[in-house]
């Protein structure tokens, strides 16, 4: 359309007019293009959550390869594309992580994506190791304490390491009975 003075008015139809919205995963169905999608914009303000959103739902997202420099400790601890501040300054300083401004945070991060994956893994780990007799009391305090509410892991790891160490130390006089 011509920007000449006086000729604002439309003459025509568009040339193409979409007939579906745009799907981000319609042709690609890769692990990565799912793991965007499911991912969870959290530590900054509605402006800014808006915009991350909107790039995840056209396919204009870029996932960080490695991990990027805080501008408030100067640390390699930003873990999410976008985002200029880490997750542990943002609940410091309750600052937007990609803006950096002191403003509502929307959808706060209590635990990293990957420090949880991180502690179920360690956790399955020692479960493969232990009896079923054991498993299955670890298991019915798991249930017990997110009955009660128990939001930290600390609660199970400090007692299954207590658990491991107890039949370290009955196998190891076991060995010095024999």
């Amino acid at each position: 359309m011509s920007s000449q003075r006086g000729n604002v008015v439309k003459k025509k139809a568009p040339k193409h007019k979409n007939e579906f919205a745009f799907k981000n995963d319609l042709h690609d169905t890769t692990g990565k293009t799912k793991a965007i999608n499911n991912l969870n914009v959290s530590n900054v303000c509605q402006r800014c959550k808006d915009c991350i959103e909107w790039k995840i739902k056209y396919k204009k997202y870029k996932p960080l390869t490695v991990p990027g420099k805080c501008v408030r400790c100067f640390n390699r601890n930003v873990k999410f594309a976008y985002h200029i501040v880490c997750s542990q300054c943002v609940t410091e300083n309750s600052c937007c992580a990609k803006c950096n401004k002191n403003a509502d945070l929307v959808g706060i991060l209590v635990k990293d994506v990957s420090d949880q994956q991180k502690e179920e893994s360690l956790l399955e780990e020692e479960l493969k190791h232990m009896r079923l007799r054991e498993k299955k009391a670890f298991l019915r305090q798991v249930e017990k304490e997110k009955s009660l509410g128990c939001k930290n892991s600390t609660c199970l790891t400090t007692t299954n390491k207590r658990k491991s160490s107890e039949n370290e130390s009955d196998e190891i006089s076991d060995y010095e009975n024999d």
